[in-house]
Parts: structure tokens; sequence; C-alpha cells
């Protein structure tokens, strides 16, 4: 697994916008060897937006359940609402790791 996060400071620098993002997560995946499962959250105001890309046999949704996702089995979305960028990567990568565990350690 690898993530990223993108905070509101690199969106103004790069000149880049939310729709810009998809371009991202295919660079993670094209540069990163072997990597079956990428994150990246990005900021804007007070929220967090997730996106779960799984490249395995794993439920992207189920990854992120307890962040309310929508999308499909090999990319979900999600929001974290009122907090930072640091505490909601510690929040969601704690939280993927530990559904992660439970879908390969029934």
């Amino acid at each position: 697994m690898a993530w990223s996060l993108i905070t509101e400071q690199d969106f103004i620098e790069s000149g880049a916008i939310k729709n810009d993002i998809a371009g991202v997560t295919n660079e993670l995946i094209s540069t990163i060897p072997g990597v079956e499962i990428i994150i990246l959250m990005y900021q804007q105001k007070n929220n967090v937006y997730i996106i779960a890309e799984s490249l395995k046999n794993i439920n992207s949704l189920y990854l992120i359940k307890q962040f309310t996702p929508w999308g499909d089995r090999d990319t979900a979305y999600g929001i974290v609402a009122d907090i930072s960028l640091t505490e909601a990567e510690n929040k969601v990568i704690n939280t993927i790791k530990e559904n992660l565990n439970r879908l390969l350690n029934p």
C-alpha cells in the first residue's frame, strides 16, 4: 500500500483543480513497482477527501467503509469532515490497515 497527501497549498502552487487528481493516482500506480493499493488524500477547506484504488482483488469500498464511501470495488471515494490533513492521514491509514487485516485474515 502506498499513499500520498495533497494540501490546499499544493493545489494553489500547481494551478491544479480537483479534476486533475486522477492523474496523480495514475502516476503513483505507474511509478511504484508492486503497489496494489493506492490511497490519495487531499484537503479542501475543512474536509479531507479520500481516493482508494485497488489493483488487487480487494474491495476499495470495504477499505474505507467507515468514511461513507461511494464508487466501486476498484476505486472508492470518501470524505472526512472537519479534520486536518495530518489527522486524517493517521485516522484513514490506520482504519484501512485494520480493514485490510480483517479481509486478509478472517
